[in-house]
C-alpha cells in the first residue's frame, strides 16, 4: 500500500495511472499523524510542521481534521488533484 497526497492509501496498480496523486504523501501523513496524535491529547486545533531537504510545510488541523484543497502547483504548473493544503511552501 501507498498513502496519496490526501491521507488515503492506493496500491502499486493504481499509482501508475495517476502518480501525481503521490507527489505530496510525506506531508500528508505527517498532518494525519499530527491530527491523531491531537486527538489523543484532546487537542483538536494543532499547527502540523513538515520540513525535508528543500521544503518546509505547515498543515493547519481544526477541529482534529487537516484541511484539504484540489488544486495545487507542482514545479510552476497546476495540478488538480486533492492533498491537504499546506499554509507555506
Amino acid at each position: 500500500m501507498l498513502m496519496l497526497s490526501n491521507g488515503g492509501l492506493t496500491n502499486t496498480s493504481e499509482a501508475k495511472h495517476r502518480p501525481v496523486d503521490l507527489l505530496e504523501s510525506g506531508p500528508a501523513g505527517g498532518a494525519l499523524s499530527a491530527a491523531l496524535i491531537g486527538k489523543l491529547q484532546n487537542e483538536e486545533r494543532l499547527i502540523a510542521f513538515d520540513m525535508g531537504g528543500t521544503t518546509a510545510k505547515i498543515a493547519i488541523i481544526d477541529n482534529g481534521q487537516p484541511e484539504f484543497r484540489i488544486l495545487s502547483k507542482q514545479q510552476g504548473r497546476d495540478v488538480l488533484h486533492q492533498e491537504v493544503a499546506y499554509q507555506c511552501e
